[in-house]
C-alpha cells in the first residue's frame, strides 16, 4: 500500500522500542496533525512488532482550529470527558503534527481541559 521509507522506520524504531518502550499488551495511541499517513502506518507497525496494541487519531489543523476557535463551555466539556476516559486507558502516547506548536488553538483546548479537571 504504502511505500516502504528506511526513514520512516527508522523513526518509528527509536519512538516506538526507545522513546516510549512499548512493551507486549500495552495500548499506544498515535495522535497526529497533518502527519504523512506513511508516518503514522510505519507507527501502527512498529507498535504491534512490539506486542502493543495501536490506537491512531488523525485530524488537520485547519479543521481543528475551527472547530476549537469557537467551541461552546459544552462542547470542550464533552470532548474533555471522551479524551479523558480514552486516554486513561492507554500506556503510551505518541503525538506528532502542528497541534504541538503554540501558535495552533488546541493548546488552549488543552487549557480548558485542564480548568476543568481542577473544579
Amino acid at each position: 500500500m504504502f511505500k516502504d521509507d528506511a526513514r520512516l522506520d527508522r523513526l518509528a524504531d527509536v519512538v516506538v522500542g526507545y522513546s516510549t518502550d512499548v512493551q507486549p499488551g500495552e495500548k499506544v495511541l498515535i495522535d497526529v496533525t497533518d502527519t504523512p499517513p506513511e508516518m503514522v502506518v510505519a507507527l501502527i507497525r512498529r507498535v504491534r512488532a512490539a506486542g502493543g496494541v495501536p490506537f491512531a487519531e488523525t485530524s488537520q489543523a485547519t479543521v481543528r482550529r475551527e472547530l476549537f476557535m469557537h467551541a461552546t463551555d459544552v462542547q470542550m466539556e464533552t470532548l474533555c470527558r471522551r479524551d479523558l476516559g480514552f486516554m486513561e486507558e492507554m500506556q503510551a502516547y505518541v503525538a506528532s503534527g502542528v497541534h504541538t506548536t503554540s501558535r495552533n488553538c488546541p493548546t488552549s483546548r488543552t487549557r480548558r481541559c485542564a480548568s476543568r479537571r481542577r473544579r
